[in-house]
């Protein structure tokens, strides 16, 4: 394996004080908001942060970089295939926020492109999902209810797949686009595209309870693919999103077959 690494680097300019982002990257209620369903964070230089979604699925690092308020970054080890080194970077600009996140140590040769490239996919999906979060939705009570399953299928067939059942298969996905999509058994949810950053990857706004999120993605992962869909409910959608998402759970369950986790 080379010596060389590659890294991901990502630059958002949020509207919303650096206090509160902060809050969103450094405790572990506001991760919980925008990231993963289980998360706890003992935020200090030499704590750790713990996340999961699901059994199988979670895992604890120790915060590496931590300068209250400005940077916080943990290092994840991976055994023979390296560390990966996280770190969020914030800087106040005129009332808003400057976010900067970087995740190195990924190999340069092809053995890391699947990882490489779903890590790419998974954290631009996740950072629409926080900049939702904080300029929309930062005082609003919410929860995160995610689904995953592997399954042996392509990720682009199995993409094509649940936007079909979902009667989205000529969905536009540029950004602020109003979609309308089925819970094939159930009911329907519709609003605007919050963000779609490539190929299987989707955020979606639904008015129907109150604004809360659903992100949908569909990624390699090694010989098989990955299916998340995470419900971010906010609000209203706490007591709304009851039949949804049990209709929701119905499909992804018929869709997945045995063996799917629930978080």
């Amino acid at each position: 394996m080379s010596d060389e690494t590659r890294k991901l680097e990502y630059e958002l300019m949020l509207d919303a004080p650096a206090e509160a982002v902060w809050r969103a990257i450094a405790t572990g209620e506001g991760i919980r908001q925008w990231f993963a369903p289980v998360a706890e964070i003992d935020a200090r230089l030499g704590g750790a942060i713990t996340v999961g979604w699901g059994p199988g699925m979670e895992g604890s690092a120790p915060l590496t970089v931590y300068e209250e308020g400005v940077r916080l970054g943990w290092t994840w080890d991976h055994g023979a295939r390296g560390q990966r080194v996280l770190e969020f970077t914030l800087e106040s600009v005129g009332g808003k926020t400057k976010l900067r996140m970087v995740q190195s140590g990924f190999g340069a040769d092809a053995s890391f492109d699947n990882e490489y490239e779903s890590t790419n996919g998974g954290w631009r999906t996740f950072l629409a999902c926080l900049r939702y979060y904080v300029e929309a939705m930062r005082n609003a009570p919410g929860r995160h209810e995610c689904r995953m399953a592997m399954m042996q299928v392509d990720a682009t067939a199995l993409w094509e797949r649940l936007t079909a059942e979902m009667g989205l298969a000529q969905q536009d996905w540029t950004p602020g686009t109003p979609y309308r999509a089925l819970i094939p058994g159930g009911g329907v949810i519709s609003g605007i595209v919050v963000d779609s950053p490539k190929p299987c990857y989707a955020v979606l706004r639904c008015d129907e309870l109150g604004g809360s999120l659903l992100g949908l993605f569909c990624e390699k992962c090694g010989g098989a693919s990955a299916l998340t869909t995470s419900w971010y409910l906010y609000g209203p959608g706490l007591e709304e999103g009851a039949p949804l998402l049990a209709d929701w759970n119905r499909y992804f369950d018929g869709l997945t077959g045995a063996g799917t986790t629930a978080a």
